[in-house]
């Protein structure tokens, strides 16, 4: 096999003006529960909320794509999901398989992504690892699991992976 190849995983305009917002809103908050002198403990636990939510988002967001020797690696920025190659099916750009029609199981609805667990009307269950809604690439396993990701450059990507892919079918 050859070396790794990265993509990272760039925010769109939607992501960033999500994060952005939730920022912002974190700053009102601290903002209106010291003008209506609401109590210190009030104020410390309301921004340790938010804050605490703020970083375990940052830390379970993806930053990068990688397809290395062992599968398709997907990084957050705490942890690696591997993908083995063997138990990929098939893989496709999928711009399509975006849908405002979800439900969010577990994961994050745009702060630093749309990451986790979602039930989207048009695929079913499936695990997205989105920070660019125009850059998805649909990954299917054997055990039927559904993986949205979001490679900067989509078409690099499918190419070098559909080479891994064959690669390890000779």
């Amino acid at each position: 096999m050859k070396n790794s190849f990265t993509c990272p995983a760039r925010y769109d305009s939607l992501v960033k003006a999500i994060t952005v917002a939730y920022l912002l809103l974190i700053a009102l908050v601290a903002t209106i529960l010291l003008v209506v002198r609401a109590p210190f403990y009030v104020v410390v636990i309301t921004l340790v909320i938010f804050t605490a939510m703020a970083i375990a988002a940052f830390a379970l967001s993806p930053r990068a794509f990688v397809l290395s020797e062992e599968g398709l690696l997907i990084c957050l920025n705490v942890k690696k999901i591997c993908l083995k190659y063997q138990d990929i099916v098939s893989a496709r750009y999928a711009p399509q398989a975006w849908s405002w029609v979800k439900i969010r199981l577990c994961g994050s609805g745009g702060l630093f992504g749309f990451y986790g667990l979602f039930l989207l009307k048009n695929l079913g269950r499936a695990w997205l690892f989105v920070t660019n809604r125009r850059n998805i690439i649909l990954v299917e396993t054997r055990s039927g699991k559904k993986f949205l990701i979001s490679p900067e450059d989509p078409r690099k990507f499918m190419i070098e992976l559909m080479k891994r892919m064959k690669e390890l079918n000779r």
